[in-house]
């Protein structure tokens, strides 16, 4: 899950098989464990947005961009 707005701030924890809810995360960062074949079991995700007048403009003139995966 990421932004190319640098206003947009998206934070995601992951909680793991075994282990519970890990650190929070953000910018692309890998949430839960690698390597070690622990299933994630839930995603915590918020998204901060501190002008939504200035994220619509630049999404409309194609200056950022929003994506994710569930």
């Amino acid at each position: 899950m990421w932004s190319s707005c640098p206003e947009v701030k998206i934070k995601y924890s992951a909680h793991v098989q075994s282990i519970g809810w890990m650190e929070t995360k953000s910018s692309g960062q890998t949430a839960g464990t690698t390597g070690r074949g622990l299933g994630i079991e839930a995603l915590r995700i918020s998204v901060e947005l501190p002008d939504l007048r200035y994220v619509y403009d630049a999404v409309v003139r194609g200056d950022c961009k929003l994506a994710g995966t569930c």
